[in-house]
């Protein structure tokens, strides 16, 4: 999880605005959902990362 937050950690920090550009938070929330998922492929224990992930898809389906 460490090396995961490190790797992402630029994307989250090139969010807030910079000479009046601002990040997108839908784009950063896309790719960070889809980067843990992968992190945990293969995970067969429902840990309360995988269950946070689990929601938020839910939410993005409409579920």
């Amino acid at each position: 999880m460490a090396k995961w937050w490190q790797k992402n950690l630029p994307h989250v920090i090139a969010l807030a605005p910079d000479g009046g550009k601002k990040g997108n938070v839908y784009e950063l929330r896309s790719l960070l959902l889809a980067s843990i998922a992968t992190v945990f492929k293969g995970d067969t224990q429902l840990s309360p990362i995988r269950l946070f992930v689990h929601r938020m898809r839910g939410r993005v389906r409409g579920r």
